[in-house]
């Protein structure tokens, strides 16, 4: 979360199957492993395909491409308490 990067996870073509292989492999931390997943480490990335694509987040429906995401250093800031 501190590196100034964007982990981004391309997927290849997959059946059903393979993608929820995929997703368990994710949970797990494992991405690197499977053959027809990507995964990179960015400060900027430009989505152009060429049709219409719905793009998630974090799980989360963000829309539509083209779109760019990029990384602002430090614009979050988190504090951490604990009640012990």
């Amino acid at each position: 979360m501190a590196d100034g990067l964007l982990d981004v996870v391309v997927l290849g073509d997959m059946n059903k199957i393979e993608f929820i292989q995929g997703l368990t492999m994710a949970y797990k931390g494992t991405l690197g492993k499977h053959p027809k997943m990507s995964t990179y480490k960015v400060e900027k990335i430009d989505i152009k395909p060429a049709e219409s694509l719905f793009l998630q987040t974090d799980g989360e429906l963000m829309g539509q491409a083209p779109t760019s995401f990029r990384v602002l250093p430090q614009t979050l800031r988190i504090a951490i308490y604990s009640t012990s």
